[in-house]
């Protein structure tokens, strides 16, 4: 008698009950919902570190362009990028076909993840005048996606930008969308490309009607 219930204990011992099963999946559940976040975050964390370290070859290479042309800006990345350097182009998070940058994608034949200055000379010149330390390339891929369903990141994005500045310096702007005063229609939104280049106020020549931030 003594030995059956002996076995007895042993078996109620050595097995889970289905509450206790239920309990302990519900516990690795919550656990799961909790370090997700964090490790996605750790995950971008790095990626934004291998961008930015793009982003400072980047400049390294536009600083020696300069030094060789009289400190004239380079007019794009295919001026002052040899081939032997594209990789510093490509950043981790980007997973958009051809690139983010689709046309400096095409142009160069590979996968180009950040933006430089725009061609209009005088938007240029403008931002020499307002800030001597502006933006000259930058990259969108880390900050937030938004509804817009469109295949460019700087409208489908908002908010972090990692900005390179003239002096060398990466900046991590707030970029977010500008509106019009408000009309029949409702609003209209954008993000001019005066924006990702520096905070100062944009004029209306480059940022048209897009005068308030809408958030």
């Amino acid at each position: 008698m003594s030995t059956d219930i002996s076995k007895n204990r042993v078996a109620r011992l050595s097995g889970f009950s289905l509450t206790e099963v239920m309990i302990v999946v519900a516990i690795m559940i919550l656990l799961m919902g909790l370090l997700l976040p964090v490790l996605l975050k750790a995950k971008d964390s790095s990626q934004q570190t291998v961008c930015t370290s793009n982003l400072r070859q980047l400049h390294s290479a536009w600083s020696l362009y300069r030094s060789e042309f009289d400190e004239v800006y380079p007019i794009g990345f295919t001026n002052f990028i040899k081939n032997s350097q594209r990789d510093i182009l490509k950043c981790n998070s980007d997973t958009l076909t051809p690139g983010a940058n689709k046309s400096a994608s095409l142009a160069l034949g590979s996968r180009v993840s950040y933006f430089y200055l725009p061609v209009n000379q005088e938007l240029r010149d403008q931002l020499l005048v307002t800030d001597p330390n502006h933006g000259i390339a930058y990259d969108v891929l880390h900050g937030s996606k938004t509804e817009d369903q469109v295949s460019d990141p700087r409208a489908s994005t908002k908010g972090l930008v990692l900005r390179l500045r003239v002096d060398g310096s990466i900046g991590r702007v707030h970029v977010g969308y500008m509106c019009s005063d408000k009309t029949a229609e409702g609003f209209i939104k954008g993000r001019p490309d005066w924006l990702f280049f520096t905070n100062s106020g944009c004029p209306p020549k480059f940022c048209g009607q897009n005068v308030h931030p809408c958030e």
